[in-house]
């Protein structure tokens, strides 16, 4: 069969079960084979055998497909509860992460979908300093608050996680960037956030600051484009803009009369 993939160029084109596959990317023509070529057989074909596909597209080999419905059922889940929870998106990515990780081991067995996600959540929350009771998360979840703790410790001590203490900064210079900003703003982001009482979660209080930086500077930010760059909720945002910009006219009212 003399024809190139329309997608990737590649003129290596095999007879897949009777379907015509590129097998450098794996697109599937929506003809089929049409000479007398030797059909691949398993394990010849890109490390596996392809799954039969319906129409045309993708290939994927099964032990790919396995991986991918494995990680976007954990995924669905993670993201449902982390709605309701209002985590932000670091939060979310972290426990996929970690969800890849255990994938590799034994330590799932025994354990229902649910309680393995919620105990990852648990964790990447812990990681990313994100306020996470519990039993707040076992209730997201669906699960038994016990059962989730159990896998929660097993998970850390299994894959040695360390829950490091995060700080507002680590986030203003990690996302200042995406959102345009200059260093200028970002270390004034990052001056605003130690002036202020550490109660909330950082990444919350680190994009704040830059939203309230950013305005001081005469650089405007809409709140949902900062909200939506980290992965946060409107609402987190608007109320510790409220408290930072509430506390910096105090100080400065301070100042003012002592002055």
């Amino acid at each position: 069969m003399s024809k190139k993939c329309p997608i990737c160029g590649s003129a290596n084109v095999v007879n897949a079960n009777g379907e015509a596959v590129c097998s450098a990317c794996g697109y599937v023509f929506p003809e089929a084979f049409e000479d007398e070529t030797p059909a691949v057989t398993r394990f010849e074909w890109l490390g596996s055998a392809p799954v039969k596909t319906q129409g045309y597209g993708f290939a994927q080999s099964r032990v790919g497909g396995d991986e991918n419905r494995f990680i976007a059922s954990y995924e669905t889940k993670i993201n449902r509860a982390s709605d309701v929870l209002g985590f932000p998106r670091a939060v979310r990515d972290e426990a996929v992460f970690l969800a890849k990780k255990v994938r590799k081991t034994t330590m799932v067995r025994g354990y229902s979908y649910d309680v393995i996600a919620g105990a990852l959540t648990l964790v990447a929350a812990k990681i990313h300093g994100a306020v996470a009771k519990p039993q707040q998360v076992a209730k997201a979840f669906g699960v038994d608050e016990k059962r989730m703790m159990k896998f929660y410790r097993k998970t850390r001590f299994a894959l040695n996680v360390n829950v490091p203490i995060r700080k507002a900064s680590e986030y203003i210079f990690a996302y200042a960037g995406r959102l345009g900003l200059s260093e200028r703003v970002a270390r004034e982001a990052v001056a605003i956030s130690s002036k202020m009482p550490q109660g909330a979660a950082p990444i919350v209080l680190a994009g704040a600051s830059l939203y309230v930086a950013a305005n001081k500077s005469g650089f405007k930010l809409r709140q949902y484009e900062v909200a939506e760059v980290l992965g946060i909720t409107d609402v987190a945002l608007r109320r510790q803009a409220h408290i930072l910009e509430a506390g910096l006219q105090k100080q400065s009212s301070t100042v003012k009369v002592v002055n």
